[in-house]
């Protein structure tokens, strides 16, 4: 069976952390469309921590667990859906952009791959990291 370690932050806007919060518990949903069993991502869930005091406007969200490959749809798709939240200025003035990083390594039936994505402007960037 196939694993991957993910690894990872994303900025949430402090305005918007219900709606991430609701992202996050729509596991349900996600499952169905990434085509994995309901239980396998209600345990996902919980690779996922909030923050619920934004620290000068944002709230950061991390992910870490070990997953079976077969279930990286799922969480592509929750990084995916936060990226899309929309910064809007705070009460300071201050505009916050979305960002995150994610380090994904995966064991496929003895093959290593070392991946990232990249977090910016709403998007998923998927890079390939080099071995060290």
């Amino acid at each position: 069976m196939a694993y991957t370690t993910i690894k990872g932050w994303l900025s949430v806007p402090a305005n918007r952390l219900a709606e991430a919060t609701a992202i996050l518990d729509d596991h349900q949903a996600m499952a169905d469309r990434a085509g994995i069993g309901r239980d396998l991502a209600a345990s996902y869930r919980s690779g996922w921590l909030l923050q619920t005091h934004p620290i000068n406007g944002a709230c950061l969200a991390f992910y870490g667990a070990e997953i079976k490959t077969t279930a990286l749809p799922l969480i592509e798709a929750q990084v995916s859906a936060l990226a899309q939240l929309e910064f809007q200025e705070t009460e300071a003035g201050v505009l916050v952009e979305t960002d995150g990083y994610f380090h994904l390594d995966q064991d496929t039936q003895g093959e290593r791959a070392r991946l990232a994505w990249l977090v910016r402007d709403g998007e998923v960037l998927k890079m390939t990291r080099p071995f060290e």
